[in-house]
């Protein structure tokens, strides 16, 4: 009669289940090891790639800067320029106006009208002398209204006098000035407004002898 060792089987048995066990456990450790290093290569892939656009945006930050600077120098250049420029203008029509200033008096003013005292003080004019009456002062503040060179024409005083055995009207005026520009820096001399028609001037009137 043969004999069987069950135990002997039994203990193969076991030994065969705990190896594939072992087995299984090993692979599920390598396959979650793979995993956890595939998302550990991914995630640091990511990582890289923001760190290299946030140097590239740093470094296009630090150009923009510079440009920004540049542009803000160039700027203030510019209007450093500009500002000599316009000192030059203003210099050159301060020269040249009370020049261009008297002589549009003289082409606005009629002949019935006599001036005293001219001062001008920047753009600020003040004219005091008399006319024979009061319509020759009014055509007279028409024609300086009418001319490019004042503006904001205010009569300051009006009032009988005698002047030479004859009544006459005195007065003062007082105007803005408005100076012509400058073409440029190099002009000497800058061009008149585009003249205005201008109203007839009277006849000097014959005094009447007492």
């Amino acid at each position: 009669m043969i004999k069987i060792n069950l135990l002997e089987t039994r203990e193969v048995k076991k030994k065969e289940t705990l190896r594939q066990q072992v087995v299984i456990a090993v692979l599920a450790l390598i396959a979650t090891l793979g995993i956890i290093g595939y998302f550990h290569l991914g995630i640091t892939k990511k990582i890289e790639e923001t760190i290299e656009k946030k140097e590239k945006l740093d470094n296009d930050i630090k150009t923009l800067q510079k440009e920004a600077e540049a542009l803000k120098k160039f700027k203030k250049q510019v209007s450093d320029l500009e500002s000599r420029r316009n000192v030059i203008r203003n210099l050159q029509s301060e020269r040249n106006g009370p020049v261009m200033v008297m002589d549009e008096i003289a082409d606005v003013m009629p002949r019935e009208l006599w001036i005293d005292d001219f001062q001008l003080k920047g753009s600020k004019l003040t004219i005091k002398g008399y006319t024979a009456d009061n319509e020759t002062l009014a055509t007279f503040m028409r024609n300086l209204d009418s001319s490019n060179y004042f503006k904001g024409i205010t009569l300051t005083q009006s009032k009988k006098s005698q002047k030479e055995g004859l009544t006459v009207n005195t007065f003062a005026l007082s105007m803005g000035v408005m100076y012509p520009k400058m073409e440029g820096e190099e002009e000497k001399v800058a061009e008149k407004p585009a003249e205005k028609k201008k109203p007839a001037k009277k006849k000097p009137a014959k005094k009447k002898k007492k």
